[in-house]
């Protein structure tokens, strides 16, 4: 009768344990992508400094347009003044409380026509600049779709690893069962009841706390995904794994798609880029101008009462700097350093690049051929529970050998789930670095 009340309050306890998956939302790992792309803060800054980079590329912020300035000036006095003359037959003004006011305006447009290509290069860098900060959204985008992908497929670990225990549960309670049968019949003994009552007990304690790890990784998925860490979801039961490049294909394309190697790249480029601006400075700069100028002056008293000056014309200008102490030859040395050190950082990164790419590709390959041999035990310990579990009900085992048996499936079940995850993870590193992860 006891063991009856045993087993409903324990199909009770896992129907509402499980009851909650099958009301929660299927959560696929491309909405959860998805929701990452549109919501992680990481994501949205790097494509704010992207957008930044991309509006400053502009021809005029190079230097490269005319400018054209408009300018008025007004002023109102009450002086006083006096005046001599050279002449004896003019007398002198001295006088206070004069009243003058003066006005000024003009337009006037300036066009640089030369500095010594300095401009031109300025937009290339301008260029370049947009471009890493493409690629710099590229590489938080990456980042950030890394995480998602273990973080969500931890998720379905979890989820596996609790469906491991509750599978486990079953067969404790129905050792626990044979062993009540056995023990009332008088073919078993207490301590095997005991023993199987205890075994059951443990299994149900970890599958509270794996229920707790299960929610605890929901937690971190949300949080990448940038929403509220007690949305409860579900996920499938499974774990793909599907990408299978051969190494001579990866090495094939990763430095043109490895975007640490576009980025460093395009580093030289801004560093040759500031040499030409520092070279373009021992040329001459000729800008042009033309301009409107209105002036007029009024005056109470003095000897001027009105003045007023009207135009309309173009103008140049030419500047040479002959010398400057030597300080552009420095900056010039420098800049040629800075190209060198930026080579030697690109030429360092490939061989990192290069060298994560094979010790990823061996993880990956060691992951795939470890999972198939664990599968493969898993199988085996799977007939050998089943079997075991049969002798022992038909007396033909102790309760040792099917504990022990249990165990190896345990074990085995939950080796499948790690190997799986260990695999993905490898596989989507592998993706990153060869730049398949974000297309």
């Amino acid at each position: 009768m006891n063991n009856s009340i045993n087993k409903l309050l324990l199909s009770v306890t896992l129907f509402l344990i499980t009851l909650p998956i099958f009301s929660q939302e299927l959560l696929t790992l491309d909405d959860a992508i998805a929701l990452g792309l549109k919501n992680n803060y990481s994501i949205l800054v790097a494509r704010i400094n992207a957008d930044t980079a991309r509006i400053h590329n502009f021809p005029g912020n190079a230097g490269m347009l005319p400018q054209v300035n408009l300018s008025a000036s007004g002023n109102e006095a009450n002086n006083q003044i006096q005046q001599d003359y050279a002449s004896p037959a003019t007398p002198e003004l001295k006088k206070s409380g004069v009243h003058s006011d003066a006005l000024a305006y003009g337009a006037n447009l300036n066009w640089t026509l030369f500095d010594g290509l300095n401009m031109f290069a300025t937009l290339q860098e301008l260029k370049v600049f947009e471009d890493m900060g493409d690629i710099n959204a590229k590489i938080a985008i990456e980042t950030t779709v890394s995480a998602i992908i273990d973080a969500y497929f931890d998720v379905v670990r979890q989820k596996e690893l609790a469906k491991n225990i509750r599978d486990a549960i079953k067969i404790y309670d129905e050792k626990l069962t044979i062993a009540d049968k056995k023990y009332n019949l008088g073919s078993g003994s207490r301590l095997d009841y005991l023993q199987s009552k205890v075994d059951l007990n443990v299994q149900k304690t970890n599958l509270i706390k794996q229920i707790t790890n299960l929610a605890n990784a929901k937690v971190s998925l949300n949080q990448l995904l940038s929403r509220n860490e007690d949305v409860d979801f579900n996920v499938p039961d499974s774990i793909p794994v599907t990408y299978m490049p051969s190494l001579d294909e990866l090495k094939k394309t990763i430095f043109q798609q490895n975007t640490s190697l576009q980025l460093s790249e395009k580093n030289i480029r801004i560093q040759e880029l500031t040499l030409k601006q520092y070279q373009s400075r021992r040329y001459p700069t000729l800008s042009v101008g033309y301009g409107y100028n209105y002036l007029k002056t009024d005056n109470t008293a003095g000897f001027l009462l009105v003045n007023q000056n009207a135009g309309i014309g173009p103008s140049f200008n030419i500047t040479y700097n002959i010398f400057n102490g030597s300080t552009l030859n420095h900056f010039i040395r420098n800049a040629k350093l800075d190209i060198q050190t930026s080579n030697y950082q690109f030429n360092d990164a490939k061989l990192q690049v290069s060298s994560n790419l094979l010790k990823a590709y061996r993880t990956y390959q060691t992951d795939l051929e470890a999972l198939k041999l664990i599968e493969e035990n898993y199988d085996l310990a799977k007939e050998t529970v089943t079997v075991a579990l049969e002798r022992y009900r038909l007396g033909a085992s102790s309760a040792l050998d099917l504990s022990v048996a249990q165990q190896s499936y345990e074990d085995a079940e939950n080796a499948v789930i790690l190997a799986r995850y260990d695999a993905k993870v490898a596989e989507t590193e592998l993706m990153r670095l060869n730049g398949q992860l974000v297309r």
